[in-house]
């Protein structure tokens, strides 16, 4: 990921909760493989989108032609009237 997004840390706790919800599934009887299979498959979907937005705006942020088109740029940090 990109460090000017730092998304990781927010998708810790959700990660974690998705992780806990498995294996309480595995310890109820549920398919061991299956489970850890189901939970990969989010984190990398959600992990994987990330990655590619982070890869975008690291583009993005390294060229000074584009930063110059933005709205912060061009617009500042005021209000919108």
């Amino acid at each position: 990921m990109s460090f000017q997004r730092g998304q990781a840390p927010n998708h810790a706790p959700t990660d974690a909760g998705q992780l806990r919800d498995a294996l309480v599934e595995m310890r109820a009887g549920a398919d061991c493989e299956a489970a850890v299979t189901a939970f990969e498959d989010a984190v990398i979907r959600h992990g994987g989108g990330e990655v590619r937005d982070g890869s975008r705006n690291t583009v993005l942020l390294h060229d000074w032609e584009k930063i110059k088109q933005s709205p912060l740029y061009m617009q500042g940090m005021r209000r919108n009237e």
